[in-house]
């Protein structure tokens, strides 16, 4: 598994659920590539991946991508947050693209 783009969001707002997105993120495994994926922040300080979303034909926003395999989106979760951390390290910019 490989993070092949990060893009912090510093200052966003959150959801009505109290959610906040923290970062978009791009990520290959098993010979796929996904791009525009989210990395959000629970109330409780815990964290989730969200794969990306498109308009459908009726212009509303749907999911496109479902991981389905137990402990998948875990460990693509846990590799996005050591990714974050390895940007925090070097005192790198909020973004990078390999």
């Amino acid at each position: 598994m490989k993070i092949t783009a990060l893009s912090n969001v510093r200052e966003a707002k959150p959801y009505p659920s109290g959610s906040i997105l923290r970062a978009f993120f791009g990520v290959e495994f098993r010979g796929i590539a996904l791009h525009d994926c989210m990395l959000i922040e629970n109330q409780d300080g815990t964290f989730f991946i969200m794969p990306p979303k498109a308009m459908n034909s009726r212009g509303e926003q749907r999911s496109v991508v479902q991981i389905f395999e137990p402990g998948l989106k875990a460990k693509i979760r846990d590799a996005v947050l050591d990714a974050r951390d390895a940007l925090d390290e070097v005192g790198a910019e909020d973004e990078f693209e390999d």
